[in-house]
């Protein structure tokens, strides 16, 4: 069937980043079950994968690379993986296989005994593959695997143009499409590149948040990874079954696969005079939370606010002893939230009049502090010098130089943490 006819609808699944047999970044004095069921985590969410392709009844998955976290891959990993290949392909279901810069193609590939429905791409040159449904040619599907770690060439470039005859078109590349500061760049290709291939569908791998690049003509998306990894992975993590109308129209719907999530809690201190207030409060958020969860999750807590108490968190010991506490509460339940790290974002109480009046060290970096804010000059330079940090060549990379506003606060900032630490330590003294 040409790109103007009418063939059968069919669906598949769009999945990438799989990172099986991964351990958390991060974690650390994980009791024995909560460490069996973290180091299960990735396996657990790749059998939801794969039920939810089972029952979803779709014709063929995509997985676009990045199976393992890397080529010491153990056996056990790899067999468990087949397993999952294998009750796809005799549910009927096929898949089709890149591999990405974290698992690139090598001989490990060619001694595995892959399932009859599968297909795993070369690593030499994009391949392509018809699949028919019901007698019909309803997908083209073009793929090509990784041969390296650190791939600088632009694969997508040597995908070739769709041709008229070729049925909806899918293009199945683990790839960086966009400039990412988690991730690293590998097969750099252009969006334009992609759209100029007049293809249908881009099923793309390599960034772990879901990104949709473009929503039509094509439709370009990374699905995410099946599972979070370390803190920064927060949101929900899944996959996306794609349905394919007879005219070749696609719609999409995303389907959860993790099983630990990762979250942020943001809790402001003001309301609280006391730790053990403080502490009450955060073990009912965390009790109302669980009520919604259908699977353990992981969280970092945030403290913010300014207020008596922040004095009290910046005591040697005093947040790492709340953390402590509020992750043996939760050793008896299996809805668990870990509570990963706390972070005291808090800020102390200071009166800059009655400490600059101090003839001490405080009162003098009050003086600096004011001067730079209040003399045009002094602020210039003061930002101009912050910029060239900004700058540097190990810094460019990741940061964008600040703005007025953003170099008023560094600066705020600043003097906050250095009385702070003055006053804690006690060397606020006359």
């Amino acid at each position: 069937m040409n790109r103007k006819g009418l063939s059968v609808p069919f669906s598949f699944v769009h999945t990438s980043d799989l990172h099986l047999e991964t351990s958390f970044s991060g974690i650390h004095d994980l009791s024995t079950p909560f460490r069996e069921i973290i180091q299960e985590s990735t396996f657990l969410a790749y059998r939801n994968l794969i039920e939810t392709c089972i029952t979803q009844n779709v014709d063929f998955v995509l997985i676009a690379g990045d199976i393992y976290n890397s080529v010491s891959r153990s056996l056990s990993a790899q067999l468990r993986f087949i397993d999952g290949l294998e009750e796809l392909s005799k549910a009927g279901i096929w898949t089709y296989i890149v591999f990405g810069n974290h698992d690139p193609f090598g001989e490990w590939a060619h001694m595995l005994s892959w399932p009859k429905k599968t297909i795993v791409f070369s690593e030499k040159e994009p391949e392509i593959r018809f699949f028919e449904k019901e007698g019909t040619p309803v997908a083209t599907i073009i793929g090509r695997s990784h041969l390296k770690h650190f791939e600088k060439e632009d694969l997508a470039s040597k995908f070739p143009e769709r041709e008229d005859e070729w049925p909806f078109t899918i293009g199945l590349l683990h790839a960086s499409a966009l400039s990412s500061e988690q991730h690293e760049t590998i097969a750099p290709c252009t969006i334009d590149t992609l759209r100029n291939k007049g293809y249908d569908y881009w099923a793309l791998g390599h960034i772990h948040k879901t990104t949709f690049i473009s929503t039509n003509n094509p439709l370009i998306l990374y699905p995410g990874n099946i599972q979070g990894m370390q803190r920064g992975e927060t949101g929900e993590k899944g996959c996306f079954v794609i349905k394919v109308s007879r005219e070749g129209r696609s719609s999409y719907q995303f389907h959860p696969t993790e099983s630990i999530s990762w979250r942020k809690k943001e809790i402001s201190i003001e309301p609280f005079l006391r730790i053990e207030n403080l502490f009450s409060y955060i073990q009912n958020i965390k009790a109302k939370e669980k009520e919604g969860l259908d699977n353990p999750a992981i969280w970092s807590l945030i403290l913010r606010g300014r207020g008596i108490l922040s004095h009290e968190l910046k005591k040697p010991g005093t947040v790492h002893e709340i953390n402590k506490a509020l992750n043996e509460s939760e050793k008896h339940d299996k809805k668990f939230i870990w509570t990963d790290r706390i972070f005291d974002r808090t800020k102390v109480d200071l009166d800059l009049m009655a400490l600059e009046r101090k003839n001490n060290l405080s009162s003098e970096i009050i003086k600096v502090w004011r001067s730079l804010k209040e003399n045009t000059s002094s602020f210039s330079e003061f930002s101009e010098d912050l910029k060239k940090l900004y700058t540097s060549s190990k810094a460019s990379g990741y940061l964008t130089k600040p703005d007025k506003k953003e170099s008023e606060q560094i600066l705020d900032d600043a003097l906050d943490f250095l009385l702070t630490r003055l006053i804690i330590e006690g060397q606020d003294e006359d």
